[in-house]
């Protein structure tokens, strides 16, 4: 009876909070914030520019919001979130959702984009995100053993394949060891970092192909790239056998 009891004890009560909260970090792209759901959560650094991060105190910050949403008190950007959820949460202090959004460089300019005022499009060589850069971040991160083995690393942005330090944040991230990798991609370039990510972790990623027809691609991405996105996606079709249900084609209604 004592070992049901004492089971019990340690099992912990139901409080409602969210992943993000617990053990999520997003780079944006002039703020560091715990997350980028529709509420954008807590911001822990903003009008950031890549200076030095004092991860303990921000880690210590993390404690604080727990321990306030355990007694029921939740943060005001977090109301009415979509990421809540109540249930028994695991007290691992370890980092397991990393979102990369840094950076807004792209190799198409399709007309929907909703990053338009800003964004470089049509890029045809890697280039560093002109707001800073997160490989040293991360880099930092696994060497403090902050994050966790099981985590999920999402890489956002713009598109990977025009960022210099993608495919490094992607080795780092497999070296240490990762539960999960998420990409989004146009696939107009290849990464042989998606595709050592395909081959060794459960990976998913979405590519916006948007149209079936050559013709109408070129009018809806601004670039005549086509035939070379299904090239790319027969390639990471071929690398592993994981990888057709790690593939999702995006397409759109305009």
């Amino acid at each position: 009876m004592f070992s049901i009891l004492k089971s019990k004890k340690n099992k912990g009560k139901e409080y409602v909070s969210c992943r993000f909260l617990q053990g999520g970090i997003t780079f944006m792209h002039k703020a560091f914030r715990v997350c980028c759901s529709n509420k954008l959560g807590i911001t822990f650094v903003d009008n950031y520019k890549g200076e030095n991060i004092n991860w303990k105190k921000i880690q210590k910050e993390r404690t604080k919001i727990i321990q306030n949403c355990e007694n029921g008190v939740l943060p005001t950007n977090c109301i009415g979130c979509v990421e809540l959820e109540k249930k028994i949460w695991n007290d691992n202090k370890l980092i397991d959702d990393i979102y990369i959004n840094h950076w807004d460089n792209c190799n198409c300019g399709c007309i929907y984009c909703i990053a338009s005022e800003h964004t470089q499009f049509l890029q045809t060589k890697k280039t560093s995100g002109r707001y800073y850069a997160v490989y040293p971040h991360i880099k930092q991160l696994y060497k403090k053993n902050m994050v966790s083995k099981n985590a999920h690393i999402e890489l956002v942005g713009g598109d990977l394949t025009v960022l210099d330090e993608a495919d490094k944040i992607i080795n780092l991230c497999l070296d240490y060891g990762v539960g999960r990798m998420s990409f989004h991609s146009s696939c107009i370039y290849y990464s042989q970092g998606i595709e050592r990510a395909l081959k060794e972790v459960p990976t998913d990623m979405d590519f916006s192909l948007d149209c079936g027809d050559s013709n109408l691609y070129k009018k809806i991405k601004r670039i005549d790239a086509y035939d070379q996105v299904i090239n790319n996606i027969k390639k990471y079709l071929n690398c592993s056998e994981k990888a057709s249900n790690a593939l999702i084609a995006k397409y759109i209604i305009v």
